[in-house]
């Protein structure tokens, strides 16, 4: 079960998981994937947007043509001023989209050795999940109990005597209040005798003599293995009538 353990332990701590990890790698390996369609579909975007299209014309371009209209509209007709600023703010919105889609357009790259190292990564987690867990956050919990029970393990004859030592301790605290609890009894054993004796002498029998005996009875092994007390002591009364 040790080797068994470490095994376990080597294998999943050399495989330095991230809690994230597998969902990004899957959102990558989807970009590495499709990297050229990506590009494709960025381009035109941008294109439509700043350059123009298969017409020749660009968004911006018509957005510029409707800022203009419109600025020279409300110098004549107050009353469009807020069509005037909505298409200033818009002019200003579709630039800033067609620059940063031009960004991502040139930062989406076709890496097919990326990829490949994408799809090994992906394959150790899986492997990783097949053994170990639904999940990497389930793998490292798994980790942690195999490291936890390999520590209780391996460091069992210490934890044993260790207990063997509080035993011991125990054990002599136990007899101390056994024998406290004997010299009670025997206290208690002498009053009891003197008060009977004396009851039975007003009932005309001062003959009478009444004894408690409390004896120790030492515990024997299997009493000890079973819980039994450590002070089973064993009392007897007598009566001496002559």
């Amino acid at each position: 079960r040790v080797d068994l353990h470490r095994y376990q332990i080597d294998e999943i701590q050399a495989a330095n998981l991230a809690p994230d990890e597998e969902g990004e790698l899957t959102r990558e390996r989807t970009l590495l994937q499709n990297a050229e369609r990506i590009m494709a579909l960025a381009d035109t975007a941008y294109e439509s947007l700043y350059v123009g299209g298969e017409d020749g014309r660009a968004a911006v371009d018509l957005f510029f043509k409707v800022n203009n209209a419109l600025a020279e509209l409300q110098r004549l007709d107050a009353a469009l001023s807020e069509q005037a600023a909505q298409a200033e703010n818009l002019t200003y919105q579709l630039e800033e989209l067609a620059r940063s889609l031009r960004a991502y357009r040139d930062g989406v790259e076709y890496n097919p050795k990326r990829l490949e190292q994408v799809e090994e990564r992906l394959d150790l987690i899986h492997n990783l999940k097949r053994k170990y867990g639904g999940s990497i956050a389930e793998i490292l919990a798994y980790r942690d109990r195999a490291q936890a029970e390999l520590e209780a393990i391996t460091h069992s004859g210490e934890r044993i005597a260790e207990l063997k030592e509080q035993e011991t301790v125990l054990l002599a605290k136990i007899g101390a209040l056994a024998g406290t609890l004997s010299l009670a009894r025997q206290e208690a054993g002498t009053r009891l005798a003197a008060a009977i004796e004396q009851e039975m002498a007003q009932l005309n029998m001062p003959k009478v003599r009444f004894q408690v005996e409390i004896r120790r009875v030492e515990m024997s092994e299997a009493d000890r293995a079973a819980g039994a007390p450590v002070d089973d002591a064993g009392v007897r009364y007598a009566f001496d009538a002559t």
